[in-house]
């Protein structure tokens, strides 16, 4: 396994913030940082292990000679199907016929060797729970984002402010636990990428930031075109807008965003089973908001959209949960409190959490959202909300 943690590499540029501020939250992002680190690592370790076992298992199976003879019929049955889709002759090519003919030859290649398609199968299944608990390690204490035109009485009530539309409207803290009001521009961003990938994956992003428009994005990418070994990767990328909020008291922070959606799209193509191959994928995007001081452990998560596979067979999915142009909210409570007085950087944007394994299949996995982030509203909670890390 390989994995980086890229945190961008300088805070946002505030000039609400003192120098000690600025130092707590300096603080803040290297413990965040460290910690991120050390969890992909744990992961990358986990992954490593569980590879090295199924291979171990894979050659007790086939002996050594047997599992790297397989590895390279299924490299060579790979590439030689796509040079029958090439023209002229792939104008013409009976797909269903070609496939069956390349699993057939790969079957018969492992009752050669001693062994049998469900002999493989079952070496999948019973590591699947292993792979799970990986997945697990990451864990998802989201709440549910809304749709603001089907839940629009829930957020009415949210806060009074909401009477009219909040780019144009007014208002401000009229008590200690009023609502302060952020629109667009904004004043800086943050960006982050957690890549985890196996030999056999590559694993991209683009950000997309324009913070004086509010406008943020995740275009992320995990291709994997070997269909001849078992392969894992994830990526965790995260863009956000920030600005500078004093608490009049000392608690914990609410956040209400109101994010117009630009672009939300999951895209995912298995191809190249063998009849013993085995994927799953998982998709999801959140709003996310956060507070860059050392008693906030972590970003709070209000999950948008998601997809899942699990498939053996050739598959392509398109699928859009969020419409461009509508809006979308989530209320999101700091997972810490925060000390009256003394001014913080909020984050504000959007997190990308993609994973996926494929035993001998290619995957070729991509998420694009854009939201344009219409007005942030904050406060300290006079409830308090709900303490819970929902950060690896």
């Amino acid at each position: 396994m390989s994995g980086a943690y890229d945190f961008s590499s300088h805070l946002p540029v505030l000039a609400d913030l003192s120098a000690e501020d600025r130092r707590l939250a300096e603080e803040a992002l290297r413990e965040r940082v460290a910690a991120r680190r050390k969890a992909n690592d744990a992961r990358a370790r986990a992954a490593d292990e569980l590879t090295r076992a199924v291979d171990a298992r894979l050659v007790g199976l086939l002996g050594g000679e047997g599992l790297a003879q397989l590895r390279r019929a299924l490299r060579h049955e790979q590439f030689e199907l796509r040079g029958l889709r090439e023209p002229p002759q792939g104008l013409w090519l009976d797909h269903r016929e070609a496939n069956a003919a390349r699993k057939a030859r790969v079957a018969a290649l492992l009752r050669g060797l001693g062994a049998d398609l469900p002999d493989l199968r079952r070496i999948a299944t019973e590591t699947a729970p292993t792979w799970r608990r990986i997945v697990e390690s990451i864990p998802d204490r989201s709440t549910p984002g809304m749709s603001v035109a089907k839940n629009l009485d829930a957020w009415l009530e949210l806060s009074p402010l909401h009477k009219q539309p909040l780019p144009w409207g007014g208002g401000g803290p009229d008590t200690i636990f009023g609502w302060q009001i952020y629109r667009p521009p904004f004043a800086d961003f943050v960006t982050s990428f957690e890549p985890l990938a196996s030999s056999g994956f590559r694993v991209e992003r683009l950000h997309t930031v324009h913070p004086y428009a509010g406008l943020v994005g995740n275009d992320t990418r995990m291709d994997c075109d070997d269909a001849s070994n078992w392969d894992y990767a994830h990526a965790i990328v995260e863009t956000q807008v920030a600005f500078a909020f004093v608490p009049p008291v000392t608690g914990q922070v609410e956040v209400l965003i109101d994010a117009q959606c630009a672009v939300g799209t999951h895209d995912l193509r298995t191809e190249n089973e063998f009849g013993f191959s085995t994927h799953w994928t998982y998709q999801k995007n959140y709003l996310m908001a956060d507070v860059l001081h050392p008693d906030v452990p972590g970003p709070s998560l209000a999950l948008m959209s998601q997809t899942y596979s699990e498939t053996e067979e050739d598959e392509t999915i398109h699928r859009e949960n969020v419409w461009p142009g509508q809006h979308y909210y989530a209320r999101l409570f700091s997972t810490g409190r925060v000390p009256g007085g003394q001014s913080v950087i909020v984050t504000v944007g959007t997190r990308t959490f993609d994973i996926t394994r494929a035993d001998d299949m290619e995957v070729h996995s991509r998420t694009n959202f854009r939201w344009f982030i219409s007005s942030v509203e904050v406060r300290i909670s006079p409830e308090g909300g709900v303490l819970d890390p929902s950060t690896a």
